[in-house]
Protein backbone atom coordinates (compact mmCIF):
# COMPACT_ATOMS: atom_id res chain seq x y z
CA UNK A 1 0.00 0.00 0.00
CA UNK A 2 2.67 2.56 0.85
CA UNK A 3 4.96 1.65 -2.04
CA UNK A 4 1.64 2.71 -3.94
CA UNK A 5 1.53 5.69 -2.05
CA UNK A 6 4.94 6.66 -2.61
CA UNK A 7 4.58 6.93 -6.38
CA UNK A 8 1.32 8.89 -6.38
CA UNK A 9 2.95 10.96 -4.58
CA UNK A 10 6.62 10.88 -6.79
CA UNK A 11 4.09 12.20 -9.49
CA UNK A 12 2.52 14.59 -7.82
CA UNK A 13 5.09 16.81 -5.59
CA UNK A 14 5.92 19.89 -3.84
CA UNK A 15 8.91 20.16 -6.16
CA UNK A 16 7.36 19.20 -9.57
CA UNK A 17 4.23 21.42 -8.90
CA UNK A 18 6.45 24.27 -7.97
CA UNK A 19 8.52 24.30 -10.10
CA UNK A 20 6.22 23.92 -13.03
CA UNK A 21 4.46 26.79 -11.76
CA UNK A 22 7.15 29.27 -11.59
CA UNK A 23 8.51 28.25 -14.49
CA UNK A 24 5.35 29.11 -16.31
CA UNK A 25 5.08 32.77 -14.61
CA UNK A 26 8.42 33.64 -15.65
CA UNK A 27 7.81 32.38 -19.05
CA UNK A 28 4.80 34.61 -19.22
CA UNK A 29 6.57 37.30 -18.02
CA UNK A 30 9.02 37.01 -20.52
CA UNK A 31 6.23 37.03 -23.22
CA UNK A 32 5.29 39.84 -22.01
CA UNK A 33 8.17 41.79 -22.00
CA UNK A 34 8.94 40.63 -25.14
CA UNK A 35 5.25 41.87 -26.50
CA UNK A 36 5.95 45.28 -24.66
CA UNK A 37 9.13 45.54 -26.44
CA UNK A 38 8.31 44.53 -29.79
CA UNK A 39 4.96 47.34 -29.11
CA UNK A 40 7.53 50.22 -27.99
CA UNK A 41 10.18 49.05 -30.36
CA UNK A 42 8.22 49.70 -33.30
CA UNK A 43 6.94 52.44 -31.99
CA UNK A 44 10.17 54.30 -30.87
CA UNK A 45 11.28 52.94 -34.58
CA UNK A 46 8.33 54.95 -36.09
CA UNK A 47 8.81 58.15 -34.21
CA UNK A 48 12.92 58.20 -34.99
CA UNK A 49 12.29 57.66 -38.47
CA UNK A 50 9.55 60.45 -38.62
CA UNK A 51 11.68 62.98 -36.37
CA UNK A 52 14.99 62.12 -38.84
CA UNK A 53 12.82 62.03 -42.14
CA UNK A 54 11.43 65.79 -41.24
CA UNK A 55 14.72 67.26 -39.80
CA UNK A 56 16.89 65.77 -43.06
CA UNK A 57 14.47 67.47 -45.25
CA UNK A 58 14.29 70.89 -43.99
CA UNK A 59 18.13 71.05 -43.80
CA UNK A 60 18.56 69.83 -47.55
CA UNK A 61 15.97 72.68 -48.23
CA UNK A 62 17.38 75.53 -46.22
CA UNK A 63 20.78 74.85 -48.54
CA UNK A 64 19.74 73.80 -52.03
CA UNK A 65 23.11 74.69 -53.39
CA UNK A 66 24.53 71.41 -51.56
CA UNK A 67 21.59 69.24 -52.68
CA UNK A 68 21.99 65.67 -52.77
CA UNK A 69 19.85 62.78 -53.96
CA UNK A 70 20.33 60.73 -51.29
CA UNK A 71 21.47 60.52 -47.61
CA UNK A 72 22.41 58.52 -44.75
CA UNK A 73 18.87 56.80 -45.71
CA UNK A 74 16.74 59.41 -46.83
CA UNK A 75 15.88 59.84 -50.66
CA UNK A 76 15.60 63.56 -51.81
CA UNK A 77 13.40 65.39 -54.99
CA UNK A 78 12.97 68.45 -56.00
CA UNK A 79 10.23 69.99 -57.35
CA UNK A 80 9.01 72.96 -59.35
CA UNK A 81 6.44 75.17 -58.05
CA UNK A 82 3.84 73.29 -59.83
CA UNK A 83 4.82 70.40 -58.20
CA UNK A 84 6.64 69.10 -61.60
CA UNK A 85 9.65 66.97 -60.83
CA UNK A 86 12.70 68.15 -61.85
CA UNK A 87 15.38 66.68 -60.34
CA UNK A 88 16.50 63.80 -57.33
CA UNK A 89 15.74 60.38 -56.58
CA UNK A 90 12.99 58.47 -55.63
CA UNK A 91 12.76 54.99 -54.16
CA UNK A 92 11.28 51.81 -56.15
CA UNK A 93 7.43 52.28 -56.15
CA UNK A 94 6.99 55.51 -54.47
CA UNK A 95 5.65 57.52 -57.65
CA UNK A 96 6.46 60.90 -58.06
CA UNK A 97 3.16 62.36 -58.22
CA UNK A 98 2.53 61.33 -54.81
CA UNK A 99 0.47 64.08 -52.65
CA UNK A 100 1.60 67.25 -51.33
CA UNK A 101 1.16 67.98 -48.00
CA UNK A 102 3.53 71.06 -46.59
CA UNK A 103 4.72 70.56 -43.17
CA UNK A 104 3.37 67.23 -42.46
CA UNK A 105 4.63 63.34 -42.46
CA UNK A 106 2.69 61.26 -44.89
CA UNK A 107 2.54 57.74 -45.50
CA UNK A 108 2.60 56.29 -49.11
CA UNK A 109 2.17 52.25 -50.39
CA UNK A 110 3.08 50.91 -53.03
CA UNK A 111 3.49 46.92 -54.08
CA UNK A 112 3.83 46.07 -50.66
CA UNK A 113 6.06 49.01 -49.81
CA UNK A 114 5.38 51.18 -47.10
CA UNK A 115 7.65 55.02 -47.19
CA UNK A 116 6.93 57.92 -45.10
CA UNK A 117 7.59 61.63 -46.84
CA UNK A 118 7.60 64.93 -46.02
CA UNK A 119 7.53 67.69 -47.76
CA UNK A 120 8.23 71.46 -47.33
CA UNK A 121 8.46 74.71 -49.48
CA UNK A 122 11.27 77.01 -50.08
CA UNK A 123 9.86 80.64 -51.14
CA UNK A 124 13.29 82.09 -52.05
CA UNK A 125 13.89 79.62 -54.47
CA UNK A 126 10.43 78.50 -55.16
CA UNK A 127 10.97 75.08 -55.12
CA UNK A 128 9.59 72.10 -53.12
CA UNK A 129 12.04 69.53 -51.38
CA UNK A 130 10.50 65.81 -50.79
CA UNK A 131 12.46 64.09 -48.23
CA UNK A 132 11.63 59.45 -48.52
CA UNK A 133 12.18 57.89 -46.13
CA UNK A 134 11.40 53.71 -46.29
CA UNK A 135 9.25 52.42 -43.05
CA UNK A 136 11.41 49.14 -41.50
CA UNK A 137 9.56 47.37 -38.88
CA UNK A 138 12.22 47.65 -37.15
CA UNK A 139 15.87 49.03 -36.59
CA UNK A 140 19.22 47.04 -37.06
CA UNK A 141 19.81 48.01 -32.91
CA UNK A 142 16.37 47.08 -32.05
CA UNK A 143 16.72 43.71 -34.07
CA UNK A 144 19.61 42.90 -32.13
CA UNK A 145 18.22 43.70 -28.94
CA UNK A 146 15.22 41.77 -29.57
CA UNK A 147 17.38 38.79 -30.69
CA UNK A 148 19.36 39.21 -27.17
CA UNK A 149 16.00 38.62 -25.57
CA UNK A 150 14.67 35.81 -27.72
CA UNK A 151 18.26 33.55 -26.96
CA UNK A 152 18.78 34.71 -23.22
CA UNK A 153 15.27 34.67 -21.89
CA UNK A 154 14.89 30.36 -22.52
CA UNK A 155 18.92 30.16 -21.17
CA UNK A 156 17.15 32.42 -18.07
CA UNK A 157 14.18 30.32 -17.74
CA UNK A 158 16.34 27.13 -17.54
CA UNK A 159 18.69 28.38 -15.03
CA UNK A 160 16.16 29.60 -13.17
CA UNK A 161 14.11 26.42 -13.15
CA UNK A 162 17.25 24.32 -12.29
CA UNK A 163 18.61 26.33 -9.74
CA UNK A 164 14.93 26.98 -8.07
CA UNK A 165 14.03 22.89 -8.43
CA UNK A 166 17.30 22.10 -6.87
CA UNK A 167 16.72 24.81 -3.85
CA UNK A 168 13.07 23.24 -3.62
CA UNK A 169 14.80 20.01 -3.19
CA UNK A 170 17.44 20.82 -0.36
CA UNK A 171 14.64 22.80 1.48
CA UNK A 172 11.89 20.24 1.30
CA UNK A 173 14.65 17.05 2.32
CA UNK A 174 13.31 17.23 5.75
CA UNK A 175 9.69 16.67 5.00
CA UNK A 176 10.72 14.02 2.32
CA UNK A 177 12.90 12.46 5.83
CA UNK A 178 9.97 12.93 7.67
CA UNK A 179 7.27 11.49 5.22
CA UNK A 180 9.59 8.28 4.54
CA UNK A 181 10.53 7.85 8.02
CA UNK A 182 6.63 8.16 9.24
CA UNK A 183 5.77 5.30 6.74
CA UNK A 184 8.86 3.31 8.16
CA UNK A 185 7.73 3.75 11.61
CA UNK A 186 4.24 3.01 10.41
CA UNK A 187 5.48 -0.07 8.84
CA UNK A 188 7.75 -1.35 10.98
CA UNK A 189 6.88 0.07 14.55
CA UNK A 190 10.28 0.63 15.21
CA UNK A 191 10.22 3.99 17.24
CA UNK A 192 14.12 4.26 17.95
CA UNK A 193 14.14 5.54 14.44
CA UNK A 194 15.20 9.13 13.94
CA UNK A 195 15.52 11.40 11.04
CA UNK A 196 19.08 12.17 10.01
CA UNK A 197 19.69 16.34 10.86
CA UNK A 198 23.17 17.20 9.98
CA UNK A 199 22.07 17.91 6.32
CA UNK A 200 24.93 20.12 4.38
CA UNK A 201 22.11 22.32 3.77
CA UNK A 202 19.37 23.29 5.71
CA UNK A 203 16.50 25.92 6.16
CA UNK A 204 15.51 27.06 9.64
CA UNK A 205 11.77 26.13 9.19
CA UNK A 206 12.23 22.60 7.68
CA UNK A 207 15.47 21.74 10.18
CA UNK A 208 13.15 22.97 12.83
CA UNK A 209 10.40 20.63 11.45
CA UNK A 210 12.92 17.93 11.73
CA UNK A 211 13.89 18.50 15.00
CA UNK A 212 10.39 18.24 16.40
CA UNK A 213 9.56 15.02 14.52
CA UNK A 214 12.76 13.14 16.44
CA UNK A 215 11.15 15.21 19.72
CA UNK A 216 7.90 14.08 19.11
CA UNK A 217 8.90 10.25 18.12
CA UNK A 218 10.69 10.54 21.51
CA UNK A 219 8.00 11.65 23.49
CA UNK A 220 6.22 8.76 22.10
CA UNK A 221 8.67 6.45 22.23
CA UNK A 222 9.30 7.06 25.91
CA UNK A 223 5.97 7.28 26.56
CA UNK A 224 5.27 3.56 24.56
CA UNK A 225 8.29 2.07 26.88
CA UNK A 226 6.76 3.18 30.32
CA UNK A 227 3.09 1.84 29.19
CA UNK A 228 4.57 -1.79 28.15
CA UNK A 229 7.01 -1.67 30.96
CA UNK A 230 3.59 -0.60 33.43
CA UNK A 231 1.80 -3.81 31.72
CA UNK A 232 4.59 -5.49 32.50
CA UNK A 233 4.53 -4.61 36.30
CA UNK A 234 0.32 -5.00 36.53
CA UNK A 235 0.48 -8.26 34.93
CA UNK A 236 3.68 -9.52 37.40
CA UNK A 237 2.27 -7.43 40.41
CA UNK A 238 -1.38 -9.05 39.50
CA UNK A 239 -0.03 -13.02 39.02
CA UNK A 240 1.39 -13.04 42.68
CA UNK A 241 -2.08 -12.52 44.67
CA UNK A 242 -4.07 -14.46 41.87
CA UNK A 243 -1.21 -17.53 42.87
CA UNK A 244 -2.26 -16.80 46.35
CA UNK A 245 -5.80 -17.20 45.73
CA UNK A 246 -5.47 -19.92 43.85
CA UNK A 247 -3.38 -21.42 46.10
CA UNK A 248 -5.63 -21.28 49.39
CA UNK A 249 -8.28 -21.68 47.29
CA UNK A 250 -6.96 -24.80 46.10
CA UNK A 251 -5.79 -25.89 49.77
CA UNK A 252 -8.99 -24.73 51.37
CA UNK A 253 -11.09 -27.26 49.27
CA UNK A 254 -8.52 -29.98 49.55
CA UNK A 255 -7.09 -29.97 53.26
CA UNK A 256 -9.23 -27.96 55.19
CA UNK A 257 -10.76 -30.23 57.62
CA UNK A 258 -11.78 -27.78 60.33
CA UNK A 259 -13.45 -24.30 60.63
CA UNK A 260 -10.05 -22.86 61.73
CA UNK A 261 -8.31 -24.31 58.60
CA UNK A 262 -10.98 -22.71 56.59
CA UNK A 263 -10.73 -19.40 58.07
CA UNK A 264 -6.96 -18.72 57.81
CA UNK A 265 -7.36 -19.96 54.51
CA UNK A 266 -10.29 -17.14 53.67
CA UNK A 267 -8.04 -14.50 55.42
CA UNK A 268 -5.15 -15.08 52.92
CA UNK A 269 -7.07 -15.10 50.25
CA UNK A 270 -9.02 -11.62 51.84
CA UNK A 271 -5.66 -10.05 52.06
CA UNK A 272 -4.40 -10.89 49.01
CA UNK A 273 -8.05 -9.30 47.70
CA UNK A 274 -7.67 -6.14 49.21
CA UNK A 275 -4.44 -6.17 47.72
CA UNK A 276 -5.50 -6.59 43.86
CA UNK A 277 -8.52 -4.14 45.10
CA UNK A 278 -5.89 -1.00 46.50
CA UNK A 279 -3.93 -1.44 43.14
CA UNK A 280 -7.18 -1.58 40.97
CA UNK A 281 -8.10 2.28 42.78
CA UNK A 282 -4.67 3.67 42.47
CA UNK A 283 -4.47 2.43 38.67
CA UNK A 284 -8.11 4.29 38.08
CA UNK A 285 -6.59 7.38 40.26
CA UNK A 286 -3.61 8.06 37.79
CA UNK A 287 -5.76 7.47 34.79
CA UNK A 288 -8.21 9.60 36.09
CA UNK A 289 -5.52 12.34 37.08
CA UNK A 290 -4.15 11.93 33.31
CA UNK A 291 -7.28 12.79 31.93
CA UNK A 292 -6.91 16.06 33.77
CA UNK A 293 -5.72 19.59 32.88
CA UNK A 294 -5.40 22.94 34.22
CA UNK A 295 -9.16 24.49 33.05
CA UNK A 296 -10.60 22.00 35.58
CA UNK A 297 -8.50 23.06 38.72
CA UNK A 298 -10.09 25.59 40.76
CA UNK A 299 -9.09 28.60 43.22
CA UNK A 300 -8.81 27.16 46.58
CA UNK A 301 -6.52 27.54 50.23
CA UNK A 302 -3.91 25.10 50.22
CA UNK A 303 -3.35 26.40 53.76
CA UNK A 304 -7.10 25.10 54.77
CA UNK A 305 -6.47 22.35 52.69
CA UNK A 306 -3.57 21.24 54.87
CA UNK A 307 -5.22 22.13 58.02
CA UNK A 308 -8.36 19.88 57.60
CA UNK A 309 -5.89 17.31 56.52
CA UNK A 310 -4.03 17.23 59.60
CA UNK A 311 -7.12 18.10 61.75
CA UNK A 312 -8.90 14.85 60.21
CA UNK A 313 -5.93 12.49 60.90
CA UNK A 314 -5.05 13.84 64.37
CA UNK A 315 -6.24 11.13 66.27
CA UNK A 316 -5.04 8.39 63.89
CA UNK A 317 -1.42 9.58 64.01
CA UNK A 318 -1.56 10.04 68.13
CA UNK A 319 -1.57 5.64 67.80
CA UNK A 320 1.56 5.59 65.17
CA UNK A 321 3.73 6.61 68.38
CA UNK A 322 5.36 9.13 66.32
CA UNK A 323 5.54 12.89 66.76
CA UNK A 324 3.96 15.31 64.38
CA UNK A 325 5.27 18.84 63.83
CA UNK A 326 2.54 20.58 61.98
CA UNK A 327 3.77 24.16 60.45
CA UNK A 328 1.32 26.08 58.05
CA UNK A 329 1.55 29.75 56.83
CA UNK A 330 -1.97 30.78 56.11
CA UNK A 331 -3.51 32.79 53.03
CA UNK A 332 -1.60 30.50 50.38
CA UNK A 333 -4.25 29.97 47.32
CA UNK A 334 -3.74 27.80 44.47
CA UNK A 335 -5.21 26.91 41.38
CA UNK A 336 -5.91 23.10 42.06
CA UNK A 337 -8.71 19.86 42.07
CA UNK A 338 -8.97 19.54 45.86
CA UNK A 339 -9.73 15.60 46.07
CA UNK A 340 -6.68 15.11 43.97
CA UNK A 341 -4.95 17.22 46.49
CA UNK A 342 -5.66 15.29 49.65
CA UNK A 343 -4.75 12.25 47.73
CA UNK A 344 -1.63 13.87 47.36
CA UNK A 345 -1.02 14.55 50.39
CA UNK A 346 -2.27 11.81 52.62
CA UNK A 347 0.20 9.54 49.80
CA UNK A 348 3.12 11.68 50.89
CA UNK A 349 2.40 11.50 54.70
CA UNK A 350 1.28 7.58 54.66
CA UNK A 351 4.45 7.24 52.98
CA UNK A 352 6.67 8.82 55.48
CA UNK A 353 4.49 7.17 58.38
CA UNK A 354 5.71 3.64 56.80
CA UNK A 355 9.64 4.78 57.23
CA UNK A 356 10.08 7.08 59.86
CA UNK A 357 11.49 6.15 62.98
CA UNK A 358 10.24 9.18 65.63
CA UNK A 359 9.42 12.13 64.11
CA UNK A 360 6.91 13.67 60.43
CA UNK A 361 7.16 17.03 59.34
CA UNK A 362 4.21 18.53 57.35
CA UNK A 363 5.48 22.42 56.50
CA UNK A 364 3.36 24.56 54.43
CA UNK A 365 5.33 28.40 53.39
CA UNK A 366 5.95 30.61 50.92
CA UNK A 367 9.31 31.01 49.18
CA UNK A 368 11.13 33.94 49.82
CA UNK A 369 11.92 34.93 46.40
CA UNK A 370 12.93 31.72 45.04
CA UNK A 371 10.74 30.72 42.45
CA UNK A 372 10.50 27.74 39.75
CA UNK A 373 14.11 26.77 38.21
CA UNK A 374 14.74 27.33 34.15
CA UNK A 375 14.09 23.93 33.13
CA UNK A 376 10.56 24.34 35.40
CA UNK A 377 9.67 27.53 33.62
CA UNK A 378 10.13 26.31 30.26
CA UNK A 379 8.21 23.15 30.79
CA UNK A 380 4.84 23.04 28.66
CA UNK A 381 1.29 22.43 30.08
CA UNK A 382 -1.67 20.86 28.74
CA UNK A 383 -3.77 23.77 29.11
CA UNK A 384 -3.22 27.79 29.49
CA UNK A 385 -2.20 29.86 32.29
CA UNK A 386 -5.61 31.51 33.63
CA UNK A 387 -4.79 35.56 33.26
CA UNK A 388 -5.41 36.05 37.03
CA UNK A 389 -2.06 34.53 37.12
CA UNK A 390 0.83 37.32 36.79
CA UNK A 391 3.34 35.77 38.28
CA UNK A 392 5.44 32.73 39.77
CA UNK A 393 5.23 33.58 43.43
CA UNK A 394 5.32 30.32 44.50
CA UNK A 395 4.90 28.15 48.12
CA UNK A 396 6.20 24.74 48.97
CA UNK A 397 4.66 21.96 50.67
CA UNK A 398 7.44 19.61 52.55
CA UNK A 399 6.71 16.35 54.35
CA UNK A 400 9.46 15.07 56.40
CA UNK A 401 10.61 11.90 58.03
CA UNK A 402 13.72 10.88 59.86
CA UNK A 403 13.74 7.43 58.36
CA UNK A 404 16.53 5.09 56.78
CA UNK A 405 16.52 7.68 53.78
CA UNK A 406 16.61 6.91 49.91
CA UNK A 407 19.92 6.49 48.00
CA UNK A 408 21.17 8.86 44.65
CA UNK A 409 20.54 6.04 42.69
CA UNK A 410 16.88 5.13 43.74
CA UNK A 411 15.54 8.79 43.99
CA UNK A 412 15.79 9.20 40.04
CA UNK A 413 13.09 6.30 39.45
CA UNK A 414 11.11 6.40 42.84
CA UNK A 415 7.99 8.05 41.23
CA UNK A 416 8.15 5.39 37.81
CA UNK A 417 5.20 3.05 38.37
CA UNK A 418 5.57 -0.01 40.10
CA UNK A 419 9.09 1.36 41.28
CA UNK A 420 10.05 0.20 45.32
CA UNK A 421 13.44 0.58 46.60
CA UNK A 422 15.35 -2.73 48.08
CA UNK A 423 14.26 -4.77 51.30
CA UNK A 424 15.83 -3.02 53.30
CA UNK A 425 13.24 0.31 53.23
CA UNK A 426 10.63 -1.91 51.99
CA UNK A 427 10.11 -4.17 54.46
CA UNK A 428 7.44 -6.79 54.49
CA UNK A 429 5.68 -4.38 57.03
CA UNK A 430 5.92 -1.76 55.16
CA UNK A 431 5.26 -2.91 51.48
CA UNK A 432 3.53 -1.13 48.83
CA UNK A 433 2.09 -0.92 45.73
CA UNK A 434 4.75 1.33 43.96
CA UNK A 435 2.10 3.67 42.62
CA UNK A 436 2.35 6.11 45.16
CA UNK A 437 5.16 8.36 44.50
CA UNK A 438 3.73 7.98 40.66
CA UNK A 439 0.39 9.30 41.38
CA UNK A 440 2.38 12.13 43.15
CA UNK A 441 4.45 12.98 40.20
CA UNK A 442 1.71 12.97 38.11
CA UNK A 443 -0.73 15.32 40.33
CA UNK A 444 2.35 17.66 40.69
CA UNK A 445 2.24 17.90 37.24
CA UNK A 446 -1.21 18.38 36.50
CA UNK A 447 -0.76 21.76 39.04
CA UNK A 448 2.52 22.87 37.24
CA UNK A 449 4.29 22.18 40.53
CA UNK A 450 8.03 21.24 41.07
CA UNK A 451 7.99 17.47 42.68
CA UNK A 452 11.23 17.10 44.39
CA UNK A 453 12.87 14.89 46.63
CA UNK A 454 16.15 15.40 48.83
CA UNK A 455 17.43 12.53 50.89
CA UNK A 456 20.61 11.03 51.74
CA UNK A 457 21.39 7.18 52.93
CA UNK A 458 20.50 6.85 56.35
CA UNK A 459 19.51 10.18 56.74
CA UNK A 460 15.60 10.36 56.28
CA UNK A 461 13.67 11.90 53.32
CA UNK A 462 12.19 14.97 52.41
CA UNK A 463 9.33 15.47 49.70
CA UNK A 464 8.32 18.82 48.56
CA UNK A 465 6.12 20.40 46.48
CA UNK A 466 6.18 23.78 44.90
CA UNK A 467 3.45 25.34 43.79
CA UNK A 468 2.53 28.41 41.75
CA UNK A 469 0.48 30.53 43.74
CA UNK A 470 -2.85 33.14 42.74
Amino acid sequence: MYSNQKKRNRKRTIVSRVTRWYTVFVAAIFIAMFSVALVLSDTWSSYTTRTELERATIRMASDLDDFESYDDGVYFAIYSKDKKLERGTLPQGFHENAPFSSGEISKYSSDGLNYYYFDTYNKEEQKWVRGIHSIKWLSYELKLFLLAIVVLAPLSMISMSLGGRRILKRGLLPINDVTNMAEDITESRDYTKRINTSYKHSYDETARLANVFNKMIFSIQENFDKEKQFNQNVSHELRTPLSVIMAESEFGAKYADDLESARESLEVINHQAKLMKDMTEQILELSKAEQLCWSDLDRLSLSELVTEYCRQHERKWVESGLKFDIEIQSDIWIYGHKLMLYRVLDNLVSNAIKFSKTMVLIKLERDQGQGFGENQKNTSFKCEKPEEITDLTTATLKVVDDGIGISPDHIAKISDRFYQVDESRNKEINSGLGLGLSFVREIAELHRAEFKIVSEEGDGAEFRLKFIMC
